[in-house]
């Protein structure tokens, strides 16, 4: 008869193991190197004096800003395994880890992110315990994704600015010469190039969804707008009602809500930037947060 096999899942908690490090150091006894020190090289580490290693560092990076866990929790979890590393510790070592390691991968994510045909942007108010200002001022938080629907690697990168100023997105995409996808907000309208948006049909390829969409969509788009201004002309609602003030506000978003139309990498709408920014509210409604350079998902 055949041995019967079967399987099963055995979890083992998170373990610390101390790293012992000695530098030999050395000193002469006698001839021309009598008293002379020579120091072996220190291996190198994330910052001088620290016990932090790069795993522990990703440990949390990962528990705040992936599992929107707040430090006070991340240090009660810590300590329970052994390990006292206060939250202050913990927030400083990410804001170093920010501005000393990760502004290269930063930078080069944001350039690979411009060089993508579609992108998609949106932002959040937030308020953060230091920035140069008083406590409980209102900032933002900016996401910058590769389209949806494009085919290319997806690239998130966050961005914190202290206002929803127009001249925030102006700067970020001077170099950009494609599409934009973003919401109905007039900032990103004072960007100097046509960065717009709309799309949908996602198993297509970005031809076949164009010809799909020039075929079945256009049509219903164009009864659509013919409907508002017959509507809006005809005075079937109160000129300033708030039913008018929608209708006119889709007659302002007419050139940009028609884009999709004419690109098949151009998403239907902005959702895919509301959902990166979900998990950031989500951590948002645990912490204040402190300036940091940036943060990507």
């Amino acid at each position: 008869m055949p041995d019967e096999t079967f399987w099963q899942l055995r979890f083992e908690p998170a373990r610390w193991i101390a790293e012992k490090h000695i530098v030999k150091v050395y000193v002469g006894t006698d001839g021309r190197h009598q008293d002379e020190f020579l120091r072996g090289d220190h291996p190198a580490t994330l910052f001088k004096g620290s016990i932090a290693t790069p795993s522990l560092e990703a440990a949390v990076i990962n528990a705040k800003y992936v599992n929107s866990n707040p430090l006070d929790r991340i240090a009660r979890d810590f300590h329970a395994n052994g390990l006292n590393l206060s939250k202050q510790t913990m927030s400083n070592w990410t804001v170093w880890s920010a501005e000393r390691y990760f502004l290269p991968l930063y930078e080069w994510m944001k350039k690979r992110q411009l060089e993508a045909h579609v992108n998609q942007c949106d932002e959040t108010s937030l308020e953060v315990i230091h920035d140069g200002r008083p406590a409980g001022s209102k900032s933002y938080m900016w996401v910058h994704l590769t389209g949806e629907l494009s085919p290319v690697p997806k690239i998130i990168i966050y961005e914190y600015q202290k206002t929803r100023h127009s001249d925030h997105p102006k700067e970020y995409y001077k170099d950009f010469a494609g599409f934009l996808m973003t919401d109905g907000l007039e900032q990103y309208h004072k960007l100097e190039r046509d960065l717009d948006l709309e799309g949908a049909l996602k198993d297509l390829t970005p031809e076949e969804r164009l010809k799909e969409r020039q075929a079945s969509i256009k049509p219903l788009v164009e009864e659509f707008f013919a409907w508002i201004r017959e509507t809006l002309s005809g005075q079937k609602v109160l000129p300033k009602g708030e039913t008018a003030k929608g209708l006119n506000y889709c007659l302002n978003q007419e050139k940009y809500l028609k884009v999709f139309l004419t690109d098949g990498e151009v998403p239907v709408d902005d959702s895919a930037s509301e959902r990166t920014l979900r998990n950031f509210t989500i951590g948002c409604n645990y912490a204040l947060y402190r300036i940091m350079f940036c943060s990507a998902a």
